[in-house]
C-alpha cells in the first residue's frame, strides 16, 4: 500500500513537470515571435537605412519666398511675376515690410552665413556704421503711379527721417551696373591712406576694359596715376580701367576686392546685395536693389572723399608724360541733365547735386541721384531698368516734381 502510494505522488510530480514544461516552451515561442515581428516592422527605430531616404520628419516646416511676393502694384492690378528668383523684377518682400527682415535666400534670413565663400574681413581701422542706412516704408510711403514712370524700380528717400517718400517695386532684385561704383569709391576712400600714391597703368587692364565694351577714363598702358585721379576716374566718366587699377592696389585683384565691398556691405546690414565685381559689368551674381543702393548712397555722401568726388561736374588729372596737361574728366551723369533737363540741376524744389549713372544690356538705364531742396532738406532718387538717359532725367522732373 506504501509502495502504491509513493508510485502515485512520482506520476503526479512528473505530471505537473511535462506541463510547467510545456507551458514555458509555449511561452518563449510566443516572445521570440513577437521579438521577430518588432525587427522585421518598417517603421522601426534606429539608424536610417541605406536606401539614401533623406526626407524630413512630417513636423519639420521650410520658409520659402513666393517669386510675387512684395509687388508694389495696388490691390486688383495685374502682377507680374519673374520665373527665377534673384533675377531682375523679382521682389524679395513687401514695400510694407521693415528692410531689415528681407533676405536673399528665405531659408537662411535667420542663420548667420558660415558657408566657405563669406567675404573676408576688412581691416580692422576701418568704420564700421553707427546707424540703419536702409530706408524704411511707414504707412506715408506713396506708391509712385507708374503712367508717369519710364523706370522698372525707383525710390525716393527723405534723408532726415531715413523714410521712404514714394517707391515702385523698391525691393525687386536689379543689375545696378556702374552704379555699384559708388560702393567701389567707399570701399577704395577707407582703405587707402594715401591719396597721392600711385598706380601704373597696365594693358592688361585696359584691354579688358575694351573686350568687354565698358566705359574708360582714357588712361594709357605705362601711366602712372595717384589714388585721388583713379577715384574721380572711376567715378566721372564711369572708367573701368580706374575701377580695376583701384581693385588691384587695394586687394591684389578685382576679385579680392570685391570681397571687401561685400563685407562693407554685410555691415550695412544689406541683405539683397552682391558684388562680383568693381566696375559694374553684368554678372549674375551681381545684384541689388534700389532700396539698398539708396543705402549705400546716402552712406557714401558722409564720406567728405566720395561725396567731393560724386558731386564734380569736371576734373583734370595729374600731368604725367602721357597726358602734359592732364587728363580731363567729364561726369556722365550731370551731362546727360545738361543734355536732357529743361531746368538744370533743379527739379521743382530740389537741386541734384551728386550723381551716378549706370547702364548694361541687361540693366538697362540706371541713376543714382543725391538731392537738396530750398528749404535745405536732402533726398535720393535711385532708378533702375530705364528705357534711356533722357527718360532717366525725365524721371527725376517727375519723382522729385510730385513726391518731395
Amino acid at each position: 500500500m506504501r509502495e502504491a502510494k509513493k508510485r502515485g505522488h512520482r506520476i503526479r510530480e512528473e505530471y505537473y513537470i511535462r506541463k510547467l514544461i510545456i507551458l514555458t516552451s509555449f511561452t518563449l515561442l510566443f516572445v521570440l515571435s513577437v521579438f521577430l515581428s518588432v525587427l522585421d516592422s518598417p517603421n522601426k527605430v534606429g539608424p536610417p537605412n541605406d536606401t539614401g531616404d533623406t526626407t524630413l520628419p512630417e513636423s519639420t516646416a521650410v520658409w520659402v519666398t513666393t517669386a510675387n511676393q512684395g509687388s508694389e502694384d495696388l490691390p486688383g492690378t495685374d502682377t507680374e511675376t519673374s520665373e527665377t528668383t534673384g533675377t531682375p523684377g523679382t521682389s524679395l518682400n513687401t514695400d510694407t515690410a521693415t528692410p531689415e527682415t528681407t533676405s536673399h535666400i528665405a531659408e537662411t534670413s535667420d542663420t548667420p552665413n558660415t558657408s566657405s565663400d563669406t567675404p573676408e574681413t576688412t581691416s580692422p581701422d576701418v568704420p564700421v556704421p553707427t546707424r540703419d542706412y536702409i530706408p524704411i516704408t511707414t504707412e506715408y510711403t506713396k506708391l509712385i503711379n507708374k503712367s508717369g514712370l519710364n523706370a522698372g524700380n525707383a525710390i525716393l528717400v527723405d534723408l532726415e527721417s531715413n523714410t521712404v517718400l514714394a517707391s515702385y517695386r523698391a525691393d525687386y532684385i536689379i543689375y545696378p551696373a556702374s552704379m555699384i561704383k559708388i560702393m567701389t569709391l567707399i570701399v577704395a576712400a577707407e582703405m587707402i591712406d594715401d591719396l597721392n600714391a600711385t598706380f601704373t597703368m597696365t594693358q592688361s587692364i585696359i584691354d579688358h576694359a575694351y573686350r568687354e565694351g565698358a566705359s574708360r577714363a582714357g588712361f594709357v598702358a605705362g601711366e602712372t596715376v595717384t589714388m585721388l585721379d583713379l577715384m574721380y576716374g572711376a567715378a566721372l566718366p564711369s572708367g573701368a580701367d580706374a575701377t580695376s587699377a583701384l581693385a588691384i592696389y587695394v586687394a591684389g585683384s578685382e576679385a579680392e576686392f570685391a570681397k571687401l565691398m561685400n563685407k562693407k556691405a554685410e555691415e550695412l546690414g544689406l541683405t539683397s546685395t552682391r558684388f562680383a565685381n568693381a566696375s559694374g559689368l553684368h554678372h549674375p551674381e551681381h545684384y541689388s536693389t534700389v532700396r539698398e543702393i539708396a543705402a549705400i548712397m546716402a552712406y557714401a555722401m558722409e564720406n567728405p572723399l566720395v561725396a567731393q568726388v560724386l558731386s564734380a561736374k569736371s576734373y583734370t588729372t595729374s600731368k604725367t608724360p602721357q597726358h602734359p596737361n592732364g587728363l580731363s574728366l567729364y561726369n556722365t551723369g550731370f551731362n546727360s541733365i545738361n543734355n536732357y533737363s529743361k531746368t538744370g540741376t533743379t527739379f521743382a524744389r530740389v537741386t541734384v547735386t551728386a550723381v551716378k549713372t549706370g547702364y548694361t544690356d541687361e540693366a538697362k538705364c540706371c541713376l543714382a541721384t543725391y538731392g537738396v531742396s530750398e528749404e535745405g532738406k536732402k533726398y535720393i532718387l535711385i532708378t533702375a531698368l530705364g528705357t534711356s538717359r533722357k527718360a532717366s532725367i525725365e524721371d527725376c522732373a517727375y519723382v522729385y516734381g510730385n513726391y518731395t
